[in-house]
């Protein structure tokens, strides 16, 4: 399902770009579908761990176990029953309040949760650094100059976005067939 739903966000994003309007008005299109894939890029990445947080006792108990942030937690031994009853919702509360474009934090949680490797992000970081100048900058770069995005540029990133997915999906699956896991049965609706 996650890689699913980043497919639709992808086309959905790119047909934006056939919209009508005056050419600032498409400019501005641009720089809209092209932040809007890399959010498609952070969700994907987000609803894959939360789906085998949710589903699969072993990803949770391997990622608390294995993640800095939860195995270092200190507790109260009087909170230890109220915390293991709720630890769920504890990691997915960390997930939902985690930057989803932080290689360094996001790798980890597919390392410990899932015994895979992200695929490789170096794709991603100029797009990344043109992306925070269209949120944070209103589209302009640090100078004052503004953003420009092209149509092949969108076309490219939803390529290489949509192939690092895939390789993670692919991971994952392979993953999954070793410990003999059917991710197809135990599919559920994506996060809230």
């Amino acid at each position: 399902e996650p890689l699913k739903r980043l497919r639709e966000r992808l086309q959905q994003a790119q047909e934006v770009l056939s919209l009508e309007g005056s050419v600032e008005t498409k400019g501005f299109a641009q720089l809209l579908v092209y932040s809007s894939i890399i959010g498609a890029l952070e969700a994907f990445l987000y609803e894959t761990a939360y789906f085998w947080i949710n589903t699969d006792e072993k990803v949770l108990r391997d990622l608390v176990t294995g993640l800095p942030v939860f195995r270092q937690e200190k507790i109260a031994v009087a909170d230890l029953y109220e915390r293991h009853a709720g630890i769920k919702d504890h990691v997915k509360g960390h997930l939902q309040n985690l930057v989803w474009h932080r290689w360094d934090k996001v790798a980890p949680i597919f390392k410990h949760a899932l015994s895979v490797q992200l695929p490789s992000t170096k794709d991603f970081q100029g797009p990344l650094l043109k992306r925070h100048d269209i949120v944070h900058r209103s589209g302009n770069d640090k100078n004052g100059s503004p953003v420009a995005v092209t149509t092949e540029e969108i076309g490219e990133l939803c390529s290489k976005i949509e192939a690092f997915a895939k390789e993670l999906d692919r991971q994952i699956d392979v993953r999954d067939s070793d410990l003999g896991f059917d991710a197809l049965s135990a599919d559920g609706p994506a996060p809230e």
